[in-house]
């Protein structure tokens, strides 16, 4: 009898053991899928609409864009040709008031001054001053060539004195040519001389510009 009650208290001791055991490690409480957003359906990105247009978005179609850019470019040339050639204009503006203001100062010293030649005329002759003196220079003829003119020119000698070797300096435009010459120029006689200009158009050469300069003097000495 009294064994039988042991195995009864044993029993009813051990019962009660377990579920205390389960009670005090339920620490994790049931789930509730209502609550856990892990379970909970996740939201769709926005899905693109692939019949969607740039006129409906309001955005330029690249051909569009590109045309845009290419009138701006046009535009951006055409302003650098502008001033390329106002450039232009303004250098050559600026060399003819150059040449007028050498021509004004040989003029007011009167030192040097060029023959002003009008091309267009025949016989008529203007005064070339230096140093020695002055010089009759006339035109003689003007024909064209490739790419510019030759000119004819004779140079008076009105002195006593001769000249072996002298400097020739042709202007037409915003142009310059220099000739050297060893040859002489006689007293009292006239010498030709042919001059090319390069590059050169008919309106360029109707007025030119010459300069005249001595090099070696000789003077006879009387016995």
């Amino acid at each position: 009898m009294k064994l039988y009650l042991c195995l009864i208290l044993s029993f009813t001791f051990a019962v009660s053991s377990c579920n205390k055991f389960e009670f005090k490690n339920d620490k994790n409480p049931p789930i509730d899928n209502k609550k856990n957003p892990a379970t909970t359906d996740k939201k769709k990105p926005p899905t693109e609409d692939k019949n969607k247009t740039p006129e409906t978005t309001g955005d330029k179609p690249w051909e569009e864009q590109g045309k845009v850019w290419d009138g701006k470019i046009k535009g951006i040339e055409g302003s650098m040709r502008s001033i390329k050639e106002k450039t232009m204009t303004m250098e050559k503006d600026l060399a003819a008031v150059k040449t007028r203001n050498d021509s004004l100062y040989d003029s007011i010293t009167g030192v040097s001054a060029p023959a002003k030649i009008d091309t267009t005329g025949r016989g008529d002759f203007s005064v070339a001053k230096n140093i020695y003196g002055s010089f009759l220079i006339a035109c003689d003829g003007l024909s064209p060539i490739p790419g510019g003119y030759e000119v004819k020119l004779t140079i008076g000698n009105v002195t006593a004195a001769r000249f072996d070797g002298y400097k020739l300096k042709v202007k037409w435009g915003d142009r310059v040519v220099e000739l050297r010459k060893g040859d002489s120029i006689m007293p009292g006689s006239w010498t030709s001389i042919s001059v090319v200009l390069s590059p050169a158009t008919a309106d360029s050469v109707k007025k030119i510009l010459v300069y005249l300069e001595m090099t070696d003097v000789v003077l006879t000495k009387q016995k």
